[in-house]
């Protein structure tokens, strides 16, 4: 995870959860702007993703939100306003509904989870889902950004693509895509929607 502390604090504190196919790594310049508007930004790489260790177990939303309690506690942060992104949208909703009292406010931004994918995504097995996650590419990572990410594909894009495709020429590329399917059935079997009535927190 990252801390970054800022020069000029204003006692509050965010934190910022990335989305499925990302890390901490892609939220650079919301933590520059956040920094400079006097933001303590801590900034996970969720169990699983990035630069976090990546265990073949049973992911789910109600697990990651109670790591990232415990690193709030561990750095001594009782609230924080806490922005997800897409997955970490879900994400974020799950840790406002766990934790309210540490939670001062809630962010989505372009999240999934507005909807239960289970109404109109045909299931498909973690064995079938680990085949296909088995068969990215670096072709098919920027496919794939070029056309659920950005309206315009600009060159400084290719750094994204760069970094989350590096790990398909890894031999650690195999259990990458174990846990890729893990946490892609996580997103499908675990919805929020239905819960949005119950938060708590603005």
């Amino acid at each position: 995870y990252m801390d970054v502390k800022p020069k000029s604090p204003n006692g509050e504190t965010v934190m910022l959860f990335h989305g499925k196919n990302f890390g901490g790594y892609y939220w650079t310049n919301v933590i520059e702007a956040l920094s400079n508007a006097g933001y303590r930004v801590v900034v996970p790489d969720q169990v699983g993703f990035a630069k976090s260790s990546k265990p073949i177990i049973n992911y789910s939303f109600h697990l990651l939100a109670t790591f990232n309690k415990q690193l709030l506690d561990s750095l001594g942060i009782k609230r924080a306003m806490v922005i997800g992104h897409s997955m970490g949208g879900m994400l974020a909703t799950r840790f406002a509904l766990m934790y309210p009292d540490n939670t001062r406010k809630l962010i989505l931004e372009n999240p999934i989870g507005l909807e239960d994918y289970r109404a109109f995504v045909p299931y498909s097995s973690p064995e079938q889902a680990y085949r296909a996650e088995l068969k990215t590419t670096p072709e098919s990572v920027k496919r794939y950004y070029q056309t659920s990410y950005f309206v315009q594909w600009k060159p400084e894009y290719d750094e994204l693509v760069r970094i989350a495709a590096g790990v398909t020429g890894s031999a650690d590329f195999p259990r990458y895509a174990k846990v890729a399917a893990l946490t892609g059935q996580m997103i499908y079997e675990q919805p929020v929607v239905h819960e949005f009535g119950n938060l708590k927190v603005p």
